[in-house]
């Protein structure tokens, strides 16, 4: 009986010291995945966003994008969407989002697997800038799976700040 006392504590501390270890590998990962998926480029001159966008565009032959914003300021399914049927499969969400006032170019890629890891349809209203109300429309990674690769939301508010997201 004094045997099975004395295990105890031994098998509380190696069960921490598990759990630590995951911890700090759980933290370790998810830094290494945004550091790797994120990145920020400061001072950015209005023409190198430019080309940047350009380029990001070039490899879309149909540059149409899947949704636009409303007069309401609301996405909305471009007119043709329905049908849009791009061969490819879609991998991830890339978005390129210029800050006209700081000058800085971001550049995020989300996997579709981490996307499809988020219950409900995607809020494409969030990436916008000047804080767009998603309510209208309601996509999801099978949505972005069955359009195939291509242009999903480009838009520039009046202020120059400019989103585009493709799915590639």
């Amino acid at each position: 009986m004094t045997t099975t006392r004395r295990r105890w504590p031994l098998v509380l501390a190696g069960v921490a010291v598990v759990l630590t270890v995951i911890v700090i590998a759980l933290a370790v990962a998810g830094t290494l995945f945004v550091r790797n998926n994120v990145q920020v480029a400061e001072g950015t001159s209005p023409d190198r966003a430019r080309a940047a966008f350009e380029t990001a565009l070039r490899p879309f032959a149909d540059t149409r994008p899947l949704l636009l914003i409303g007069d309401d300021k609301r996405p909305v399914l471009a007119p043709g969407a329905e049908t849009r049927r791009n061969p490819g499969t879609v991998s991830a969400l890339h978005i390129l989002a210029w800050d006209a006032d700081k000058e800085s170019l971001a550049t995020v890629t989300v996997p579709m697997w981490l996307l499809a890891m988020k219950p409900g349809p995607i809020a494409f209203g969030d990436y916008a800038p000047g804080g767009w109300d998603s309510g209208r429309v309601q996509l999801d990674v099978k949505d972005l799976e069955r359009h195939g690769p291509g242009v999903v939301l480009d838009v520039t508010a009046p202020d120059g700040h400019h989103v585009l997201i493709t799915a590639q």
